[in-house]
């Protein structure tokens, strides 16, 4: 009978050959920047995309912002600024709702008020000169002053527009002469209500 070999006598497999880890992390080498395998440093390095900011600084600078005002106002969409600046649309949309808006709100509060104040002048002088002159002039603009004012500040009302549409035309039992002559009324009663609404309009914005 044959001679059973012994287990210690077997062939051992070679241990694979470890990657040069500490010898990588000694030279400070990044490993995303090794090619295939962890042993050969890749022949291009690592790019970064353009505009985007290094490692610990701030990607909203105050040049950044300002270039994103400016082409928010001029009506750029905002994958189109962010593609200029170098920034992700959503990074975009952050700026423009925590850091410009709010500076939007407040110039237009400073511009109302400027205006009130203007107003409050105009209104003032007008009574001051009614007193001495008491021409009808001086006291029809004091109030306009006081309508244009309580405008600013929305104590008015809005003013309601009743429009009637006579859209329907029935067909049953007519003529077709009869039906042209119903469409050209109807045709023109809506002419005839839109110029009634558009010297509505005339009438408020003379006032």
């Amino acid at each position: 009978m044959p001679k059973k070999k012994p287990r210690n006598s077997q062939k051992k497999r070679p241990a694979k050959r470890p990657v040069r880890q500490k010898a990588v992390q000694a030279s400070g080498v990044d490993r995303r920047a090794l090619g295939a395998g962890g042993n050969k440093l890749a022949l291009k390095p690592a790019t970064r995309q353009p505009g985007r900011p290094k490692k610990g600084e701030t990607a909203t600078t105050p040049a950044v912002i300002e270039t994103i005002s400016e082409m928010h106002l001029q009506c750029y969409t905002r994958r189109e600024i962010a593609k200029k600046v170098g920034l992700h649309h959503s990074t975009v949309t952050s700026v423009i709702k925590t850091k410009l808006q709010p500076v939007y709100r407040e110039h237009l509060w400073d511009h109302l008020q400027e205006d009130i104040l203007k107003v409050a002048e105009i209104e003032r002088a007008a009574h001051k000169r009614y007193r001495k002159t008491k021409d009808p002039a001086d006291l029809a603009m004091a109030k306009w002053a006081i309508e244009h004012r309580a405008k600013i500040a929305g104590h008015f009302a809005p003013t309601r527009m009743d429009i009637k549409q006579h859209a329907e035309i029935r067909v049953a039992g007519k003529s077709p002469a009869e039906f042209d002559a119903e469409t050209i009324q109807m045709i023109l009663r809506g002419i005839e209500e839109r110029r009634q609404y558009q010297a509505i309009l005339a009438e408020r914005d003379e006032a």
